[in-house]
């Protein structure tokens, strides 16, 4: 039985993974803005500068951080304005199995973005091979992990906090473009922190500090000075700082929203929305419902039954204008609740 289930569940994971890999390998976007803008970037400096030690290893973190972030979010959104989560919610799914393809195929595409560039990379200049041989890498792979991490909780953060698709994908354009020119692969970054004014403001950028960790373990400079160019990344070589701040960047972003997410999930808790729909439906509404013969009619019924219930009193009016205000939430966590009840 225990045997019967597991594999159901990997059937399951595996169709789950095929469409989202057919929804990201048909969005020509995601392919442009994922593979090409970046290591077009990267390949072109590097024509006129192989041995630049920082170019190779920003443009590899500028993909990963543009996949892990724009994959997460735009795929939600997407989901979101189609209805797509909506259907998903109406089906025996697990939420957890759902979750767990999603994260799966993040990391495996992130991965394979990140092995190309720096295949196509080390293929074509010998510099960097060369400078890849004296890397850190214990130093690469922490900051790797944790930039996607930071890209992750990111996505989340301006999923759950931003209704606008539109703007959902402006926002998470935005830090992937900022990322990509004042981080280290579009300008040189010192050259960028030389400007002190900009230099400052970086200090807020949530993925300054997880580029930065990649950058100096690929020049193996654990307390963040590259002594060969007398390069000082700015933590006055405190080299515990920067993965300190990583890491508060994170929890900040994933508390906020945890904030958001309990405050939603505790809305509909306390409302009790079906049972508030089971308790004021009377028997005449729901034979009139039964009675209707069009869409229509139903239409109407629902609507004058909605305006009765606003009417009674100022509490449940309340309650009616929250919950359709909110209705999208209402199927993000009905199969939340199903899966905790058969758990």
């Amino acid at each position: 039985m225990f045997k019967q289930s597991w594999i159901h569940y990997w059937h399951i994971f595996v169709q789950l993974l095929k469409i989202q890999f057919l929804y990201w390998s048909q969005n020509i976007m995601n392919l442009f803005l994922g593979i090409g803008v970046s290591l077009y970037t990267m390949i072109c400096w590097l024509a006129f500068k192989s041995d630049d030690p920082f170019l190779m290893i920003s443009g590899i973190s500028v993909g990963l951080v543009r996949n892990a972030l724009y994959i997460h979010l735009k795929t939600n959104l997407d989901f979101r304005s189609k209805k797509w989560d909506n259907q998903l919610t109406l089906t025996p799914l697990p939420a957890w199995l759902n979750n767990l393809a999603s994260v799966t195929f993040n990391v495996l595409s992130t991965m394979f973005i990140c092995t190309f560039m720096l295949v196509v990379a080390l293929i074509f200049f010998d510099e960097q091979r060369t400078l890849l041989g004296h890397s850190n890498q214990g130093m690469i792979w922490v900051g790797f992990i944790l930039a996607w991490l930071t890209s992750y909780v990111i996505a989340s953060f301006i999923f759950i906090y931003i209704k606008s698709n539109k703007l959902g994908q402006m926002v998470g354009l935005s830090i992937y473009f900022t990322t990509m020119y004042f981080l280290g692969l579009g300008f040189p970054f010192e050259r960028i922190i030389s400007v002190k004014w900009l230099n400052y403001v970086l200090y807020i950028h949530p993925f300054r500090y997880v580029m930065n960790i990649v950058q100096a373990g690929f020049v193996d400079s654990p307390n963040f000075f590259y002594q060969h160019d007398q390069f000082d990344f700015g933590y006055q070589g405190m080299g515990w700082l920067p993965y300190l701040l990583a890491v508060i960047m994170i929890i900040l972003y994933w508390t906020l929203y945890k904030i958001r997410f309990n405050y939603l999930y505790a809305f509909h808790r306390r409302n009790k929305y079906g049972e508030f729909v089971v308790k004021e439906s009377s028997a005449r509404y729901i034979s009139q419902l039964r009675r209707a013969k069009s869409s229509e009619e139903v239409k109407n019924l629902h609507q004058e039954h909605s305006e009765m219930l606003k009417n009674k009193s100022p509490s449940t009016k309340k309650i009616v204008e929250q919950v359709e205000h909110e209705s999208w939430i209402e199927f993000w966590f009905k199969n939340r609740n199903n899966s905790e009840r058969k758990e």
